[in-house]
Order: C-alpha cells, then sequence, then structure tokens
C-alpha cells in the first residue's frame, strides 16, 4: 500500500512539474513576411526542392518569446530552410518539413 501512494504521489509531483514548466513555453512559431505562423502539429505532405526554399532562419529567440523580427523563430532551427506556401509555411525541423499556420 505504501508503494501505491509513493507511486500516486510521485506520479503527481512530476505532473506538476511538467505542467508549470510547459506553462512558461510559448507556442512553438516563425516569424517570416511580417507574419508569425504557428505549428500547426502537422507534417509537410511532401519533401520541397531546395529550388522552392523561401528563406532560412536568421535567429531564434528563446521558447519562452514570440518571435518578432521575420525569420525568427522559437524552436532550435538556425539555418533551416523554409518554404511559403498558400496557407501557411512548411518548415525543416530535425530532417521532417513540419507545416506552420499563420497567426488568426
Amino acid at each position: 500500500m505504501k508503494r501505491i501512494i509513493a507511486c500516486l504521489l510521485l506520479f503527481f509531483f512530476t505532473a506538476c512539474m511538467l505542467t508549470a514548466a510547459e506553462s512558461n513555453a510559448a507556442e512553438p512559431a516563425v516569424k517570416a513576411f511580417d507574419t508569425v505562423y504557428y505549428w500547426s502539429g502537422h507534417a509537410f505532405y511532401r519533401t520541397p526542392d531546395e529550388s522552392e526554399y523561401t528563406g532560412r532562419i536568421q535567429s531564434v529567440v528563446p521558447e519562452t518569446e514570440k518571435p518578432a523580427e521575420n525569420n525568427e523563430a522559437n524552436v532550435p532551427c538556425k539555418d533551416a530552410p523554409f518554404v511559403l506556401l498558400d496557407d501557411g509555411i512548411a518548415l525543416l525541423l530535425d530532417g521532417q518539413w513540419i507545416f506552420f499556420k499563420p497567426e488568426s
């Protein structure tokens, strides 16, 4: 019984710590062409050709901040290429293209 209670307390403590840490982080975002784009949670459906690249991330701000300058992100992706789309942008993160939707 003591083990069960100890496990439940450990689980509760860990969940509280994770919630507190996550509340300090801003939503993953990129600013390009005077628009802030937010992580959609979806992979981009195709791999763009290098000739389609519209730009690259030039600076990265802390994850607790919203990007303020063009070609800036709050995810660790300095020099990552991105492609401007009709409905957002696709950004190459850790070898995978991720779709970011514009701020609404």
